[in-house]
């Protein structure tokens, strides 16, 4: 385990969280870097890591539209880190489902907001 801050960026494989992620990384954070497919993830850490080469840096794919997948991030990063510092909740999640209610016939959407951490 590090004594560097643990920190796991969502959606860090692009835009916002992937800058981030290199701020993080460049100022001595232990940086998970998250994104839903393997390949662009792995291009990404090998970014980060010709970057800054002396950063504490782990990669972890999960598409977040998924429940199980959610608790398997959680559990891959206590198991390899233990705890969370710092989470940075980046990652945009839209389900577009239509439900209608008792109270209203009009559809209402709905939407995956959280990610628990065990």
């Amino acid at each position: 385990m590090t004594t560097a801050p643990v920190v796991l960026i969502t959606g860090s494989t692009d835009g916002i969280g992937r800058a981030a992620a290199g701020l993080f990384a460049g100022r001595g954070a232990s940086v998970l870097v998250h994104g839903k497919d393997p390949d662009k993830g792995a291009r990404v850490f090998e970014d980060l890591r010709s970057r800054s080469p002396r950063a504490e840096l782990d990669l972890v794919t999960a598409d977040l539209r998924d429940p199980a997948a959610i608790e398997g991030l959680a559990d891959q990063v206590r198991d390899r880190h233990g705890h969370l510092d710092v989470l940075v909740n980046n990652v945009g999640v839209f389900q577009q489902r239509q439900a209608l209610t008792r109270r209203s016939s009009r559809p209402r959407s709905r939407s995956t907001r959280s990610l628990p951490t065990g």
